[in-house]
């Protein structure tokens, strides 16, 4: 079973403002690892179920995003732009037919002024 995951950036775990998600920005290379861990959760779980071949593509600005150098073997990476296969496209662009596709991070909606993502909701954790 082939597995496309389709990740961008404005929903990962934490990601509260744009800044989070601007490269330069002091915050991006931090978040860039979370949404490189979310992938690889993922990928593990597509594994687990069955998938034979995972591809990631990675949808977010410039789709230079994730850690290639961490991302869990044997995925694919995806990425560059335009962004490849960004959330929702088909897959037609020289990519191989995919049995099941999950997306990652993906921004359902912004906020209500449009000024942003949507808050995450994380859960709180002792120390």
């Amino acid at each position: 079973m082939r597995v496309l995951i389709a990740v961008d950036m404005e929903g990962i775990s934490g990601v509260v403002h744009w800044d989070h998600v601007k490269p330069g920005h002091f915050e991006y290379d931090r978040f860039r690892q979370i949404m490189t861990e979310e992938v690889n959760a993922a990928i593990d779980g597509a594994l687990d179920g069955g998938a034979t071949s995972v591809i990631v593509t990675d949808g977010h600005n410039n789709g230079h995003n994730i850690l290639i150098e961490k991302l869990h073997a044997p995925a694919r990476l995806n990425s560059g732009s335009p962004a490849p296969l960004s959330t929702g496209r088909t897959a037609t662009w020289n990519m191989p037919r995919c049995d099941g596709n999950t997306c990652r991070g993906v921004a359902a909606c912004s906020t209500s002024s449009g000024s942003g993502p949507a808050p995450a909701t994380t859960p709180s954790r002792s120390t």
